[in-house]
């Protein structure tokens, strides 16, 4: 179906939304494909809001907990686990927790984790 041709659709998109995944000390987003899917002009259009989670507390034990939980989900490195966990445990979760949690407290704020604390308000309304 073009969008040329169908005058009654509308571009649903997640135009550049990105899973993040580290690769040893960089992030990287990775995209996601955009869809097109037809509407009528009265339909309702939802959101749906994920986060991939967060650490309890931005020191190095509960990111290294995060971060072994987050890295380990084949949804977010798509690598073959005999070859991926090795590097992870191995190299990753020895030196990427102590540095992210430094970055972490820069941004952790009374409340919480930013990210969660934002996610709870936007669920909230």
């Amino acid at each position: 179906m073009s969008l040329k041709k169908e005058k009654d659709c509308r571009k649903i998109a997640i135009n550049t939304a990105s899973i993040a995944y580290i690769s040893s000390s960089l992030l990287i987003p990775k995209t996601i494909e955009t869809e097109l899917l037809p509407l009528r002009s009265n339909s309702k259009i939802g959101v749906i809001l994920a986060q991939i989670g967060t650490p309890e507390r931005p020191e190095a034990k509960p990111v290294r907990s995060y971060l072994r939980r987050f890295l380990s989900d084949r949804r977010i490195v798509d690598t073959n686990p005999l070859v991926w966990q090795p590097v992870l445990r191995g190299i990753i979760l020895r030196t990427r927790p102590r540095k992210s949690a430094q970055l972490y407290r820069q941004i952790w704020s009374q409340e919480g984790s930013p990210l969660l604390v934002n996610s709870q308000r936007q669920q909230s309304g």
